[in-house]
Formats: C-alpha cells, sequence, structure tokens
C-alpha cells in the first residue's frame, strides 16, 4: 500500500503516571500547551509509547518517521 504522506508539526503532551484515564481530562491537556513535546525531543527518549485510537495514523506516521531517520543516516527500525 503506498501513501502519501503529508508533513506535519505533531506535537504530543504527556500523560502523567497518577493520570485515572479520565479521557476528558487527558482531551483538555491535549494540544498546544508549555508541556508538548515534539518528535525530535521523543527521538531522544530510551522508551515511549504513544496511544491514540484506532485508525489515528500511529503504524504510518511511525513507519514515515522510520524513513526520515534512515534518511539522515541513523538506523530505525520498526515493529507493527
Amino acid at each position: 500500500m503506498n501513501l502519501d504522506i503529508i508533513s506535519l508539526d505533531r506535537s504530543f503532551t504527556v500523560v502523567p503516571k497518577n493520570s485515572l484515564g479520565n479521557e476528558d481530562e487527558a482531551s483538555t491537556s491535549m494540544g498546544i500547551s508549555s508541556g508538548s513535546i515534539k518528535w525530535s525531543q521523543l527521538e531522544d527518549e530510551y522508551r515511549v509509547v504513544i496511544l491514540a485510537a484506532a485508525g489515528a495514523g500511529k503504524t504510518v506516521e511511525m513507519r514515515s518517521r522510520a524513513e526520515i531517520i534512515k534518511q539522515s543516516g541513523r538506523l530505525a527500525f520498526l515493529f507493527a
């Protein structure tokens, strides 16, 4: 399957360990905030978990990020 990828300036929000899993609470903290994290910061971490609804594009975006990393001369792989 060949998909055209739209380059996004994606940002992420950290969900605290003590979060109760309240979706309303999590959704209000999403978006642009002082706690936003960019891809470059995530890539510096040892381990990251990305949570999103089914069909949100996680796998497609992970494949795209792996390709971007490879093109920059670094090693990248994806288990999907």
